[in-house]
């Protein structure tokens, strides 16, 4: 997992990371009005405990490596066009409330927990799904996830609707007279 994890986790100053989650919500925020997916007015990359207040300077370094993390899985779910974002739920580090984080000895990896959920339909499920497997420099792991229809009578067959391939359609089309 070395690959994966920054080189360094550096502090800065909690202005300066509030003005980065500001930005990387705006361009977010962005991303999803152009691909016609609707947000709720409270979003803000789960960060929303920091709309009104700015973060412990010594958990500024952690936050932004998260915030990136957070910012790309948002923009890959802006670009699979899904329908509408729910909501967004980070759990506070412990760094958040002044205390340490200590990894367990068995511990490969730092979990960064969050919970997306949203609307979408399959063919953005699964171009969401794709763009966290192949998300450079970043590793996220799936522990759950619980898709569900928001239809609840069931298809009937006479829903179905195939596509005839062009060179079938061709083929069975009546002979040309001359």
């Amino acid at each position: 997992f070395d690959a994966y994890r920054p080189k360094q986790i550096k502090n800065v100053s909690p202005q300066e990371f509030t003005n980065e989650l500001k930005a990387s919500n705006n361009e977010v925020r962005t991303a999803f009005k152009d691909a016609g997916t609707k947000v709720p007015d409270v979003f803000f990359l789960g960060f929303e405990t920091y709309k009104d207040g700015i973060a412990n300077g010594k958990a500024t370094g952690i936050l932004q490596y998260q915030l990136d993390g957070i910012k790309h899985l948002m923009l890959a779910l802006a670009q699979s066009r899904a329908t509408e974002l729910k909501n967004v739920v980070r759990p506070a580090l412990a760094e958040e409330t002044g205390n340490e984080y200590k990894p367990l000895p068995t511990d490969v990896a730092r979990a960064l927990p969050m919970e997306i959920t949203f609307t979408a339909p399959e063919k953005s499920v699964r171009e969401f799904l794709s763009a966290i497997a192949a998300m450079e420099g970043k590793f996220a792991v799936i522990r759950t996830i619980r898709i569900s229809n928001t239809k609840k009578d069931p298809p009937r067959a006479a829903d179905a609707k195939f596509e005839t391939p062009a060179a079938t359609a061709a083929a069975t089309a009546a002979p040309a007279r001359a």
